[in-house]
C-alpha cells in the first residue's frame, strides 16, 4: 500500500508586540487584553475566518438553554431550602411573630412560585425538530 505522505503545514510565525509579557500557567498561555488586541490582526491573517467562530446549531443552543433552566431550578430549590431552615429556626422563639418572620414567609411563597414555574419545564431531544436546510 502506497500511502501519500502526510502534508504538514509549517509553523506560523507571529510577531509579538514590543515588551511582551507572556506567562505560562498550567500549560495555558496567559496574556492581557491589550496584548490580545495586538495579537488579533496578526493571527487573523493565518486563520480561516470561519474557524474563529463556528456558530452553534439551534439544537445545541436549545439544549444549553434548557440545561441553564434546570440549573436555575436546582439553585432556586437550594435557596428555598435555606430560607425554610431559617424560618424553622425562628419557630417557637420570640421571633416567630416579628416582621422578619413575616418577611421570610413572603420570601418563601415567592420562591415556591418561581420553583413551581421552573419545575414545569420539561424537554427531551426529540420534542422539537428543527427543519434542515435541504429538507
Amino acid at each position: 500500500m502506497n500511502k501519500k505522505p502526510r502534508r504538514v503545514q509549517p509553523p506560523v510565525v507571529i510577531k509579538l508586540p514590543s515588551n511582551p509579557q507572556v506567562n505560562w500557567t498550567n500549560g495555558e498561555l496567559v496574556i492581557t487584553d491589550r496584548q490580545l488586541s495586538n495579537f488579533y490582526p496578526e493571527v487573523k491573517r493565518h486563520w480561516d475566518r470561519k474557524q474563529l467562530r463556528k456558530p452553534k446549531s439551534r439544537v445545541v443552543r436549545l439544549n444549553e438553554a434548557i440545561d441553564l433552566v434546570l440549573e436555575a431550578r436546582d439553585e432556586v430549590e437550594s435557596i428555598k431550602d435555606e430560607v425554610e431552615q431559617w424560618k424553622e429556626g425562628l419557630e417557637g422563639t420570640n421571633f416567630e411573630g416579628t416582621l422578619k418572620y413575616e418577611m421570610l414567609e413572603e420570601c418563601l411563597q415567592g420562591l415556591e412560585e418561581v420553583f413551581d414555574q421552573l419545575e414545569e419545564v420539561t424537554y427531551s431531544d426529540g420534542d422539537i425538530v428543527f427543519p434542515g436546510m435541504f429538507d
